[in-house]
């Protein structure tokens, strides 16, 4: 048994500040501290370092009582009779552990630890949830509470504990990636290597180690609906209530409230996020269970993720679209969290010519003269296809990224790039360009502070790839140029862009591209394969591709679902829509059951009730005009006509998904 468990008699790793604190309250070396409020998820080392205390302060002090919620179950008058008594003691030191599972004692014990009341004992108070707000605001309180939240344990301490039990240098990486510094899980980890022999590679839990985390450090939930909340914010990497509203089929706000309440849950400015921990079991836990539904939450989840990145403002398409990529990771534990932490230290601008001469510079130094030439063409031809990521303290550039918006082949640009001269030849030996179409390519990534890992500002060059990528309405093809393939190949091709060209020697290095077809497979089919694919482990839905000669642009698509919601009762006419022509629906009846179902997925988000209600009102209501739908609604004519035009922007952005990822061949 991992001896973290045994406190007084065995050894007790990491926590020194902790110890050093609470022994020094206990023998009164920290002046006027009487209360202290230890908080923190479950098994994160609350009880073992009560039961530490305990011991030291029995050694130098005397009589210590101990009050444990979690073993012995106490009516509230006879808490109340233990609690006094132990005050009653000359210099007494009270240690009340689970005290979560009697929060709603919270009021009188603040009461009675008043100062007043105490004398000289010492009360320390462990629980899974933060004390009240009013114990901070209490003026009586004042100078003598001290709230502690226990946090994970840091690297060093959780490999101390791992080797303080035999464990070798080559097994410890994978515990600690598993258990992100959680101790019990740790414990639990360790056991679990023990009985499967793990080699070097990553530790994958098994369904003993998930039940045991949940029944320790997540409890019994109060509901369905609440462990399918839980569920959702596990498999997302972030949440907020508009995302639970889509996912789940209910009220979700007082839900909402629960979650953000919870030890193992972070509220921060893009919404709720679980402990690494937290989800990587939850997630598992769902997978093992119910695979059906875990697979049904990812696509509802990645389906309102897409919407949001097509229909967000820049930031919040960013943002949507780092939860989406976040969200697919295998594995979402300690290893990737650098990486997201990052983003936070440097910020994306757009490029500024007095930045030319440094950018041209750096590539000449980083990859030669061959792609300095290439970076100056397109920096002075197309500047705006450039951002540049500057350090948040300082201003100064540390990365620049370039993604090419390239139209048909253009003799100046097969001139100066070699890379783009490849990649025209290749589009013109695979079907070519539409007049109409358009290229991304990503050209550039330079990264200053790293040549071949993974960060975070290379995490959002990619993320702002695919931003593009979901959001364009004229690209029929798309590249990425990379450096040093053998680092980052597998990686790409994993996202749906294979390896179709390579130079063994550009400017004395490797350069591979990777591209993808979005005609042969549109981003329905993308996002299956790439992303639902991936996590569930089975095959995409329905065909990989279209037809060419049936592609559809993304206006003449939302031409077409305008046309089809005018024309509803009339199944001839919807026989006859593009929407039919482009496989998109068998036939009309099967149309006008798709677009009634895609109105009715609207109405579910009170944020779209409005568009729908306008919706509803023009084309399932039987009413003369658009005047009448307006009066019917109570809204003046602008306003009804306004909410008319974005819900059906969100109808037509919802099905460009959802049906096309069923191998429709709209584009």
């Amino acid at each position: 048994m991992i001896h973290h468990a045994d406190a007084r008699n065995g050894v007790f790793v990491g926590r020194i500040a902790e110890q050093d604190f609470l022994l020094n309250c206990a023998t009164r070396n920290s002046d006027d501290l009487t209360v202290v409020y230890l908080h923190g998820m479950g098994g994160i080392g609350k009880s073992t370092l009560l039961r530490k205390l305990a011991g030291d302060a029995m050694v130098r002090r005397g009589k210590v009582t101990e009050i444990d919620l979690a073993i012995e179950m106490f009516a509230f008058s006879d808490f109340q009779a233990e609690v006094l008594e132990a005050l009653a003691v000359e210099d007494a030191i009270l240690l009340i552990d689970s005290f979560d599972r009697a929060q709603q004692w919270e009021s009188w014990l603040r009461f009675v630890l008043r100062p007043a009341r105490l004398g000289n004992a010492l009360v320390v108070v462990a629980s899974r949830v933060p004390p009240d707000v009013n114990w901070r605001t209490d003026p009586e309180l004042s100078g003598t509470l001290k709230v502690i939240e226990l946090k994970e344990m840091t690297d060093g301490e959780a490999r101390t504990l791992i080797k303080e039990n035999g464990f070798h240098h080559a097994e410890i990486r994978g515990l600690l990636d598993l258990a992100s510094g959680h101790p019990l899980a740790l414990v639990l980890a360790a056991e679990m290597t023990r009985r499967r022999k793990f080699g070097s590679g990553p530790v994958k839990p098994d369904a003993a180690f998930n039940g045991a985390v949940l029944d320790k450090v997540v409890g019994d939930l109060p509901s369905r609906l609440h462990r399918q909340a839980l569920e959702v914010c596990a498999l997302a990497e972030s949440a907020n209530e508009e995302l639970l509203c889509y996912v789940i089929d209910g009220e979700v706000d007082e839900v909402f409230s629960w979650l953000r309440r919870l030890p193992y849950v972070e509220a921060g400015e893009k919404g709720i996020r679980v402990h690494s921990l937290i989800r990587e079991v939850v997630s598992e836990d769902l997978r093992w269970r119910d695979p059906d539904r875990f697979t049904l939450l990812h696509q509802k989840i990645h389906s309102y993720l897409l919407m949001k990145v097509r229909a967000a403002d820049d930031p919040g398409a960013m943002d949507a679209a780092r939860n989406l990529v976040h969200s697919c990771r295998e594995t979402r534990t300690r290893a990737s969290a650098p990486v997201c932490q990052e983003a936070s230290r440097f910020l994306e601008t757009d490029y500024e010519p007095e930045d030319r001469d440094r950018i041209v510079g750096l590539v000449a130094q980083r990859e030669g003269p061959e792609s300095a030439a290439a970076v100056a063409h397109w920096l002075d031809r197309q500047p705006s296809d450039f951002h540049v990521y500057r350090a948040v303290d300082s201003g100064e550039l540390v990365a620049f990224y370039g993604l090419l918006h390239l139209e048909k082949s253009d003799p100046d640009a097969v001139a100066n790039d070699p890379v783009i001269a490849a990649i025209y030849d290749y589009v013109d030996r695979h079907g070519g360009m539409r007049d109409d179409g358009q290229i991304l390519v990503s050209r550039f990534q330079i990264d200053l502070g790293s040549r071949v890992a993974p960060s975070g500002v290379v995490d959002t060059m990619q993320i702002r790839t695919i931003v593009e990528w979901i959001r364009s309405e004229r690209m029929i093809w798309s590249f990425v140029a990379i450096r040093n393939p053998r680092v980052w190949s597998r990686r790409i091709a994993s996202i749906g862009h294979p390896l179709i060209e390579e130079f063994p020697n550009l400017d004395g290095a490797p350069l591979a591209i990777h591209g993808h077809d979005w005609i042969e497979e549109p981003l329905g089919g993308w996002a299956d394969r790439s992303i639902f694919g991936k996590l569930s482990g089975k095959s995409p839905r329905g065909d990989q591709g279209g037809r060419r000669s049936a592609g559809m642009s993304r206006a003449d698509f939302r031409a077409a679902v305008r046309e089809a919601l005018k024309n509803l009762e009339r199944e001839d006419s919807l026989e006859r829509n593009q929407l039919c022509t482009a496989q998109v629906a068998a036939n009309g009846a099967e149309l006008k059951r798709i677009l009634s179902e895609a109105v009715t997925t609207l109405s579910r988000n009170p944020r779209n009730r409005k568009h729908f209600d306008a919706l509803y009102a023009t084309y399932f209501v039987d009413t003369p005009n658009q005047e009448a739908s307006a009066a019917r609604l109570g809204l003046p004519f602008s306003t009804y006509r306004r909410h008319l035009t974005k819900g059906i922007e969100e109808v037509s952005d919802w099905l460009w998904h959802d049906r096309l990822s069923s191998g429709g061949a709209a584009r």
